[in-house]
């Protein structure tokens, strides 16, 4: 951008004062076109844009050295100026979209927002101009824009890259970290509020089936634990699964379970008197003592899928590991689960018993299954 010097310049302040004085930069004007930005606040200094210069198009803006104005100058034929794809666009939708940037005020507004980035992109928004041509340059181009922005001009002042502050940075940005513990064990617990508001809907709808949770563990994300509150959403006909809590921790301790519970029972309002639900998870002792102690009004049952694996487990200690044996046999304890008392649970249990090379499966079928009814697992149970 061209500085007007007091003399010895291209243009005279006739200029400036013979120009159409614009508050906003102008949208793809002509060539021949010329006018005065004109600025109240100092950082919308650069919004008039940078300098084109070619041979046939171009585009040149003087800076007013006393007054906030900048005159903008465009000659030739605005037809044959090329609209170029972003420069870091890979997909072939971006390559084909011709990049308008925004107005570097625009971008110092996200900068300095204090709120979160959804929040800042919604006002935003709706302080944008209504004209769509005008919003292309005075308006966020999506949230991801606003989220990138003040990502970076944090990483500014940041005061470490640990990872503990970013957890913790994170947990500022968003509300979707609620609780964080480091000592003696990092425990993070986070839930979506709109999520939870959903699930709370839910709760004592006779017009509905029956409200299932399910909770389970997995250590296969990282160097630590991701235990997930899932719940089925029965006011969809295909009742989908969605996830609702969860928990980052480092250890499998009735503590750390125990306290996961609490915080559900105490931010899902009505769960405990809600009378539709049901919880399904695995038999390990530390979850079924916090749900039993946080919610024991809720009935608890024990995940098949969990035994199945115990069992396939089991059998390949037992050197039965070919799919068609191990099959079999998980259809044998499928159909055991399927019975629907105890008095039939019993007799197919010493049916089952008595198969070749099945006795040490038996016993461990015995150990882990035997009184089905009370230990929540059973169709006729359920």
């Amino acid at each position: 951008m061209k500085v007007l010097k007091a003399s010895a310049s291209e243009i005279s302040q006739e200029d400036f004062n013979e120009g159409i004085i614009y508050e906003t930069p102008c949208f793809e004007p002509q060539g021949g076109f010329r006018y005065v930005f004109q600025w109240t606040d100092p950082k919308n200094k650069n919004d008039a844009g940078k300098d084109i210069i070619s041979k046939m198009f171009t585009r040149v803006a003087y800076i007013h050295p006393t007054e906030s104005k900048v005159l903008v100058k465009y000659t030739g034929n605005e037809k044959i100026s090329s609209k170029l794809p972003h420069g870091n666009a890979k997909s072939d939708q971006r390559v084909n979209t011709p990049f308008v940037p925004t107005m570097p005020s625009l971008l110092r507004e996200m900068e300095e927002g204090t709120s979160c980035p959804s929040n800042t992109y919604r006002m935003m928004l709706h302080k944008a101009p209504r004209d769509i041509n005008i919003q292309t340059v005075q308006a966020p181009r999506n949230l991801k824009q606003v989220q990138n922005t003040m990502q970076n001009a944090g990483q500014k002042f940041r005061l470490s890259r640990d990872a503990l502050y970013n957890l913790h940075k994170i947990a500022y940005d968003s509300t979707f970290v609620k609780k964080i513990i480091t000592f003696p064990d990092l425990i993070v617990i986070a839930w979506d509020n709109n999520i939870t508001e959903v699930l709370i809907s839910l709760f004592k709808r006779s017009d509905l089936p029956f409200l299932g949770f399910f909770y389970d563990t997995t250590f296969k994300l990282g160097d630590f634990y991701c235990s997930i509150m899932s719940f089925i959403e029965t006011e969809f006909t295909n009742q989908p699964t969605i996830p609702a809590f969860f928990m980052i921790h480092e250890r499998k301790t009735f503590a750390t379970h125990d306290l996961f519970w609490k915080e559900v029972a105490d931010n899902l309002t009505g769960l405990s008197s809600a009378g539709n639900v049901y919880i399904i998870t695995d038999e390990e002792a530390a979850i079924v003592g916090a749900i039993s102690k946080n919610l024991p009004e809720i009935a608890v049952y024990r995940c098949w899928n969990h035994i199945l694996q115990n069992v396939a487990f089991k059998l390949g200690k037992l050197g039965i590991k070919t799919k068609a044996e191990v099959a079999k046999y998980a259809d044998d304890v499928r159909e055991l689960l399927e019975q629907p008392d105890n008095e039939s649970y019993t007799r197919f249990h010493k049916y089952v018993g008595h198969r070749p090379r099945v006795v040490p499966l038996q016993k461990y079928l015995y150990a882990r299954l035997y009184g089905i009814f009370d230990n929540r697992v059973g169709r006729g149970y359920i």
